[in-house]
C-alpha cells in the first residue's frame, strides 16, 4: 500500500475528531511523556530488540503532531 492510500476521506474524518477530543499538543505531550517514562524505567537489557525503530517512529509521530499543531491552532 502506498502512503497515498492512507489519507482518505474516513481517515481525514478520524483525525479531525481525534484532535477535536485531544489537542496534537497534548497527544505529543503526552507520549513524550509515556516514552520517557518508559525509560527511565526498563532495564537496558530489557529494551525490545526493534527498539530503535520504535523510537523512529515515536520521533516522526511527535514531529507531525507538532506540525498539525503549527499548522491548524497556532
Amino acid at each position: 500500500m502506498n502512503s497515498s492510500n492512507y489519507t482518505t476521506p474516513h481517515t481525514i474524518d478520524e483525525l479531525d475528531f481525534l484532535f477535536a477530543s485531544v489537542p496534537p499538543n497534548k497527544l505529543r505531550e503526552n507520549i513524550t511523556l509515556i516514552f520517557f517514562t518508559y525509560l527511565n524505567n526498563v532495564a537496558t537489557d530489557a529494551m525490545p530488540k526493534n527498539f530503535k525503530e520504535t523510537s523512529e517512529n515515536i520521533y516522526s509521530l511527535i514531529k507531525f503532531l507538532e506540525q498539525a499543531e503549527k499548522k491548524f491552532f497556532d
